[in-house]
């Protein structure tokens, strides 16, 4: 009995992390602020290459780096997808932490704190 037990947990823990495929045609597309590298469509011959994240629980809440020729190229979340028109040529894609980009902004210098006579 001990054995049905843990072969029970056992696949009720890999059915939690099981991810499902999202057609291209169903992905959504990620902010444009997310979209780093390979987007505009380019003057001289270029090739579509798409880049589909799934579905499921694993790191589902996690965005995912997407590197083109081992530059930040976009981050994407669950059931999004990215295009990039690369030139011809060999081409490395990989995935990998996304990178933290934090939208330029003007800082404001707090005022300075009143001094207490103690």
């Amino acid at each position: 009995m001990k054995h049905y037990a843990a072969l029970l947990f056992a696949s009720a823990l890999l059915t939690g992390c099981a991810t499902q495929v999202v057609p291209p045609q169903q992905a959504e597309l990620p902010p444009p602020s997310r979209l780093m590298l390979y987007q505009n469509i380019p003057d001289t011959p270029y090739a579509t290459v798409v880049v589909v994240r799934d579905s499921g629980m694993l790191a589902g809440s996690c965005r995912t780096g997407v590197y083109v020729n081992g530059e930040f190229a976009a981050s994407l979340g669950s059931k999004e997808k990215a295009e990039f028109r690369v030139p011809p040529g060999n081409i490395t894609v990989s995935i990998g932490r996304a990178a933290v980009t934090f939208p330029a902004r003007a800082l404001t210098p707090l005022p300075p704190s009143p001094q207490r006579n103690e």
